[in-house]
């Protein structure tokens, strides 16, 4: 199952930014727009969506995380 959402528009390093519709995926890296943990990795691995929209994700040294769609984004 996957969905498509229309992503705000994100700042690139250099003063460019994007705007695209980004359709989520089983297996795709994102980027967390906030930190589960001041410790945790800034990107998740999405595993699964769930009821509701809602995707179990994987972040590097925080463990599984639930995510709503607002919280993550297309990686650059």
């Amino acid at each position: 199952m996957s969905f498509s959402t229309l992503q705000p528009v994100v700042p690139l390093g250099d003063g460019q930014s994007f705007q695209a519709e980004f359709k989520s995926q089983t297996g795709t890296w994102v980027k967390l727009r906030d930190l589960p943990t001041p410790y945790s990795f800034d990107e998740a691995f999405l595993l699964c969506e769930v009821l509701g929209g809602s995707w179990v994700a994987w972040v590097p040294d925080c463990g599984e995380v639930l995510l709503q769609p607002r919280e993550f984004y297309r990686l650059p």
